[in-house]
């Protein structure tokens, strides 16, 4: 099976915002994967923020993973889709009227099963550490994990990668928050383990997984007109030529 790796991103932050638009990656093809991730926090106080997708768009199942008390309060969310002639950006919209604060990356995969790609997802919310732990959830051999991990501090937010991942962004942050992301295809069916990152400022944090199903074997190559051309002697009767 083809490994689901990503071939391309994009991102954008907005501060205080209504609405934020992503931008579609480049070389994105009819059956790529395409993941949106975003941490958002809320503006207005005691008020759980929220997500509004774009037509077409899934959200991973065990999403959102958020606050819903405390007078500031933040999340994760996780979408999904299989591109199909996809336009240029795409705009998606937060329920707090006053705003929200957001980070978020738009992936475009390769790789990954065209029918039902997620394999799991979950996540937590972490008291204030500077250890950032993502709970264990259940993985295929090759899949891609993604590594997801948020905090509420913002630029100078520092995270460290799990050993073994490749960071595919590395502190996205907007006034008060900010995440990285890291990924990494993983080598056995089960439960992926904990993951964690250590950061440079304790903080109230928020950990997630994802994982995605790699997509079908590559068709065999073809070895030119005589590929089954071999002669099978037991096949032939070579007596009745004559």
């Amino acid at each position: 099976m083809a490994n689901p790796i990503v071939n391309s991103s994009t991102n954008n932050t907005g501060s205080a915002v209504a609405n934020l638009v992503l931008t579609k990656p480049v070389n994105v093809v009819n059956g790529n994967l395409l993941v949106t991730t975003i941490f958002t926090s809320n503006t207005t106080i005691n008020v759980t923020p929220g997500v509004t997708p774009p037509s077409g768009w899934t959200i991973v199942p065990n999403f959102p993973v958020r606050d819903t008390s405390g007078t500031i309060r933040a999340g994760i969310w996780v979408y999904w889709k299989i591109a199909s002639n996809e336009p240029a950006n795409y705009t998606w919209n937060f329920t707090d009227s006053g705003g929200q604060n957001v980070v978020a990356d738009l992936f475009n995969i390769t790789g990954a099963a065209s029918s039902s790609p997620i394999d799991d997802g979950n996540g937590q919310i972490n008291v204030s550490s500077s250890t950032c732990t993502a709970p264990s959830i259940n993985g295929t051999n090759g899949d891609l994990l993604l590594d997801i991990f948020a905090s509420r501090v913002g630029s100078t937010q520092t995270y460290t990668q799990p050993g073994g991942s490749h960071q595919d962004e590395s502190n996205l942050s907007v006034g008060a928050i900010s995440y990285s992301i890291d990924d990494e295809n993983i080598s056995s069916t089960g439960a992926t383990g904990t993951r964690t990152s250590t950061l440079g400022t304790a903080a109230i944090n928020y950990g997630a997984l994802v994982t995605i199903l790699s997509g079908p074997p590559a068709p065999p190559t073809q070895q030119g007109s005589r590929q089954n051309s071999q002669w099978d002697a037991a096949t032939y009767d070579f007596g009745n030529l004559y």
